[in-house]
């Protein structure tokens, strides 16, 4: 059988986050387990420790200039043709114009994941595994593929494989607080003091911090006094979900954390940390699968956020989230399927 090429152009730092990349690394495992499959990644904006880490599993690594992205030939000297690029990217230039019309013409099958239906998509493929793009109307090409929903989730290895999602109820009353990898609109900072006053009302509260975040020792100066707040770094998925089963309520930003705690069926209290999370928290709001907080923009006055937050708990507003049926829409190995569907169409 010939061997397929699948690239997968990716970058993290300090603005964009870790999100893009761990599932770049959940997809790029799963596809290894399969035979006959080759697999690259392409950066552009990355730290050096981030791509060693791939270096070291025995990935192929390119660089491709960051003024250069849309350059063909610095993809036709890197692609082969028959193979497939898949753009982890929130910018829409990746979705279509002239690269995407130059790959094809040159028999590169191309990809995209994306959480937006404003933007015009002729890739061969687009992936939303969020629970808005089945509400969604996407502008594609009629050719394209579109695998779409939370059936195709992409959850680290760690997750699929968890046949027990029960949380430990004699545990105590523990708040979870987690603002993504990057945190580049500072909201753990913003929450500290708010997480002080709540110290009434949780046994402890466990904060954990990416490993782009450059506040960290901010963060661990402010709490450097307040016993009941732990500060959590580099924490592998099982140290995670440990944490998840002994977690009753969680502060998070809406991202891959949110996805696996609603497997835990935990509430959660969701703060909107970009644009592209305002898009389906206010989705997810409604169904009443979280309680949306605020906008990262709305981050303006602690007090009145210290208020909404303590109504939620202390009311029955929390309690009648409908954890369950959030969970009923996730597939927990999702990736296997979407792998299945990109291969079947290429």
């Amino acid at each position: 059988m010939k061997t397929q090429n699948i690239f997968l152009k990716v970058d993290t730092n300090e603005e964009i986050g870790g999100g893009h990349l761990h599932r770049c690394k959940a997809l790029a495992l799963e596809f290894k387990k399969r035979k006959n499959i080759n697999i690259s990644f392409l950066f552009s904006n990355t730290p050096h420790n981030e791509i060693d880490k791939l270096r070291s599993l025995n990935y192929n690594i390119y660089q491709i200039d960051k003024e250069k992205q849309f350059d063909i030939k610095e993809y036709l000297n890197i692609i082969p043709k028959d193979s497939l690029l898949i753009f982890d990217t929130d910018n829409p230039n990746f979705y279509s114009g002239r690269l995407v019309e130059l790959l094809e013409k040159y028999h590169i099958k191309t990809a995209c994941f994306t959480i937006s239906d404003k933007y015009r998509i002729t890739t061969d493929i687009l992936i939303n595994t969020n629970l808005i793009s089945l509400y969604q109307e996407f502008n594609t090409k009629p050719s394209t593929t579109q695998i779409l929903g939370p059936k195709y989730l992409i959850f680290n290895q760690e997750f699929q494989q968890l046949s027990d999602f029960t949380k430990e109820t004699s545990s105590g009353n523990n708040l979870f607080v987690f603002f993504g990898n990057a945190d580049a609109n500072h909201i753990t900072i913003f929450f500290i003091d708010i997480l002080k006053k709540l110290n009434h009302l949780f046994n402890n509260i466990n904060i954990l911090i990416g490993s782009l975040n450059n506040d960290t020792s901010i963060i661990e100066e402010e709490i450097k006094y307040t016993p009941f707040i732990k500060i959590h770094k580099n924490l592998d998925a099982n140290q995670i979900i440990n944490l998840f089963k002994k977690t009753s309520l969680i502060i998070t930003a809406a991202g891959m954390t949110m996805w696996e705690a609603a497997l835990f069926e935990i509430p959660q209290i969701v703060v909107a940390s970009s644009e592209r999370e305002i898009l389906y928290t206010n989705l997810l709001s409604e169904m009443k699968y979280i309680y949306k907080l605020c906008n990262y923009k709305e981050l303006t006055d602690q007090d009145i956020l210290l208020k909404k937050i303590k109504d939620v708990i202390e009311s029955e507003k929390i309690k009648h989230l409908n954890t369950l049926r959030f969970r009923e829409t996730i597939a927990h190995d999702g990736i296997i399927k979407l792998c299945d569907k990109i291969l079947e169409t290429i």
